[in-house]
């Protein structure tokens, strides 16, 4: 079990899974958010290591018209209600129901998100924008549970060279059915950037506008978007699920007005995802 942690841990921080290499940011963490929610309404307070695969479809880029459809994994580890790593997402329960402040509703604690950022190659739409490199964020998040609805807040900085920038995320989650094998969770999800945050990824320079033919843009801070997300896990054994989610959502403010966007792309995405799971 100790190499099979180290191998994972591996995977997680040095080769990102698929959902990962396109760095769609709040959509596919939401996807991830929604998975680990689910999974863990059925299996609540396990300890253990999930691997999956399916199919994932999503968009070129964040703001892209065209999808793409290719086999992707879901890797995880839950440690009581303490440590959770799902996928490029490192979570851990300062507060929490077995966290150094005991709390059975509020959890509070640091979070490190890892993602490969946006890359030229992503789509030809991309052409002379340039790239925005991998991102490390570090930060903080507070979740608190009131039954079947819970609420989740989380602020994040990148401190490596990728956007360089400071997002807040706030949402809400909802316990739509659960039975003893199934569980559907239902989560608003919405996305504030700082200038640099928006900048990086909706912004035209004077230098990117000559380069790919879009006109100059300066995205200022504000709320970037607003997802809806829907969650499924089924437990058709002791060790195998299926885990599933698809994710809507709708850009906002200078995310939707960016040139890369109203002239090349669409401000309405979706991201889905359905993997067979074996738990350890």
């Amino acid at each position: 079990m100790r190499k099979l942690i180290l191998a994972t841990l591996a995977v997680l921080f040095l080769g990102l899974p698929q959902a990962q290499a396109q760095s769609l940011d709040g959509m596919v963490l939401s996807i991830t958010d929604t998975i680990s929610d689910v999974t863990d309404e059925v299996l609540p307070g396990v300890s253990n290591v999930r691997i999956g695969l399916g199919p994932e479809i999503e968009p070129d880029f964040e703001g892209s018209d065209n999808y793409d459809v290719g086999l992707g994994a879901l890797i995880s580890i839950h440690y009581r209600d303490l440590i959770f790593i799902d996928n490029g997402h490192l979570r851990v329960n300062i507060v929490g129901s077995n966290s150094l402040l005991p709390s059975s509703k509020l959890k509070v604690g640091p979070s490190l998100s890892i993602n490969r950022g946006r890359r030229e190659s992503d789509s030809s739409e991309l052409e002379g924008l340039g790239n925005t490199g991998r991102n490390f964020e570090l930060g903080i998040y507070a979740s608190y549970d009131l039954g079947p609805v819970a609420a989740r807040l989380r602020m994040r900085k990148d401190i490596a060279d990728g956007h360089e920038g400071t997002k807040v995320i706030g949402d809400v989650r909802f316990l739509a059915y659960k039975t003893e094998r199934v569980a559907v969770v239902t989560s608003l999800y919405a996305t504030w950037g700082d200038d640099n945050y928006m900048n990086s990824f909706f912004s035209i320079t004077p230098e990117q506008s000559l380069a790919s033919g879009l006109p100059e843009f300066d995205a200022s801070a504000g709320l970037k978007e607003i997802s809806l997300n829907i969650g499924t896990n089924y437990s058709f054994s002791e060790r195998w699920d299926f885990v599933g989610s698809v994710s809507y959502s709708k850009l906002l403010n200078d995310a939707k007005d960016s040139p890369l966007v109203t002239l090349r792309g669409n401000p309405n995405l979706i991201v889905g995802a359905i993997y067979a799971v074996y738990r350890f």
